[in-house]
């Protein structure tokens, strides 16, 4: 759960510089697909979906 909470850190930072490069939205797609496979979580990725 540690690693985790890390992970998710990273996620939210890449979040937060999103607009500094054109590819920065398509790596956070990447990744949240990612996080869906390794999670199965789809109601996290609904959730963050809203909060953009």
């Amino acid at each position: 759960m540690l690693g985790g909470q890390r992970f998710f850190t990273f996620l939210f930072s890449i979040f937060q510089s999103k607009a500094s490069t054109p590819l920065e939205p398509l790596l956070c797609i990447y990744v949240l697909l990612h996080v869906l496979i390794l999670t199965r979580c789809t109601r996290l990725f609904i959730v963050i979906v809203h909060c953009l």
